[in-house]
């Protein structure tokens, strides 16, 4: 009998040993992450590990944005492949030392991959910092980005918050977006700002002259990208007007388009459902982040105004070439932020030069994405907005979910005559 018992609870620990050797461990608590780019620049980011109800969750932070990803998949017995809820990436890790993750940041697009090196630090921050502040960010500032590969200038507007211990939130706002949530520090007399949500790897430094100016800014974004940049404080900064972009052709008034949605079927404006109706329509792409945050205001705004005789047309510019592959985007898009609202592919680049002309071709331009077109009852556009000031941007946020509300209950109330 004890023999019995003996082989019993030696079957058990070996089948202990097995799943623990077979099983890759993630240490909780607070990390630091660090993907590094081919040119020798990085980028860190935050994120978080717990042990919730049994199943391993990490959350990516950026300032007030926490980004959950519960995907995990075991390649072997010591690494794991990570996969973000969004835009298509992942991480490889390797995971036998319980201090450090090891392996790559992978970004996937029509079958190829590209990676960049990724390391992750138990409990380290984001940014040490080395010295105490000098000064402050808080406040507004106008902007010059440079891009370092075209030299094209781009007017865009900062926005932050600083509090005592010298840790700065905030993003910078351009003509076709912001940069959503950013998290740093001013340490000495240097600011530095990061964010990681999946698609886009940025950071942001800059040198303090004095409590007003910035100078020799660097911008790091993504798997090469990079511009400079300089500032100077401006409590009364703003874009440029965001409806002066894109217009509507001479002697045009309507659009006429006809897409596929994603069960195959052919939408278009004529159809009855948009009769007399004000219809928005947004210009977005699974793969950009400030189309995500467009996308969460505009299914809420819609799940609440549907009945006053609104209604919503996603057109989808993806970067598939395989129509299989961006309709299996869209509708995972779709499905993660509950959109009810009649999704269309487009079958158009966003980088395409003659995406207007094979969309569109009402439209002069179309200048980013998101865009949004707002178009009256009697099926005429009256106004096409670029861009988008995301709940990262603060007081410009609010300012334009006001503006939008204040213009689609105008829209709302106007009679057919």
């Amino acid at each position: 009998m004890k023999k019995v018992i003996f082989l019993f609870f030696g079957f058990l620990l070996i089948s202990f040993l097995s799943f623990a050797q077979n099983t890759p461990y993630l240490k909780p608590g607070n990390w630091k992450g660090v993907i590094y780019r081919l040119d020798g620049n990085s980028v860190p980011f935050s994120f978080n590990i717990a042990l919730v109800k049994d199943k391993t969750i990490i959350t990516l932070i950026n300032a007030e944005e926490l980004i959950i990803v519960d995907d995990f998949k075991k390649l072997s017995s010591d690494s794991l492949l990570i996969t973000l809820p969004y835009f298509n990436a992942s991480f490889e890790v390797a995971t036998y030392n319980a201090d450090q993750l090891e392996g790559y940041y992978i970004k996937t697009l029509n079958g190829k991959q590209i990676k960049a090196s990724f390391i992750a630090n138990w409990n380290q921050p984001r940014f040490i910092d080395y010295k105490p502040s000098k000064y402050d960010a808080s406040g507004t500032w106008d902007v010059l980005l440079t891009n370092n590969q075209t030299n094209k200038i781009m007017q865009s507007v900062g926005t932050f918050k600083q509090n005592v211990e010298g840790k700065v939130t905030g993003s910078f706002l351009t003509p076709t977006g912001d940069y959503r949530f950013l998290e740093g520090l001013v340490s000495g007399d240097t600011l530095k700002l990061s964010a990681f949500d999946g698609e886009r790897v940025i950071y942001f430094e800059g040198r303090f002259i004095n409590s007003t100016t910035i100078i020799e800014g660097k911008l790091i974004a993504g798997f090469g990208g990079s511009s400079k940049w300089e500032a100077k404080a401006n409590p009364t900064a703003k874009l440029p007007n965001e409806y002066d972009y894109s217009k509507m052709r001479p002697g045009n008034t309507k659009l006429d388009f006809k897409f596929k949605d994603l069960d195959g079927k052919i939408v278009s404006l004529t159809d009855d459902e948009f009769k007399n109706k004000v219809v928005v329509i947004q210009l977005f792409g699974s793969w950009c982040p400030n189309c995500m945050d467009e996308t969460r205001f505009i299914t809420d705004y819609y799940k609440k105004n549907r009945s006053r005789g609104v209604e919503v047309i996603a057109l989808a510019y993806e970067r598939y070439d395989n129509p299989l592959e961006a309709n299996f985007a869209l509708k995972k898009y779709k499905k993660q932020f509950g959109i009810q609202y009649p999704i269309l592919d487009t079958g158009v680049e966003p980088s395409d030069p003659f995406k207007a002309e094979k969309s569109l071709p009402q439209i002069d331009k179309i200048a980013g994405y998101p865009s949004t077109i707002f178009i009256d009852r009697k099926g005429e556009v009256r106004k096409i907005h670029t861009g988008f000031s995301g709940p990262a941007t603060g007081q410009f946020y609010i300012q334009y979910i006001s503006n939008f509300n204040k213009y689609m209950d105008e829209l709302i109330a106007e009679k057919l005559n």
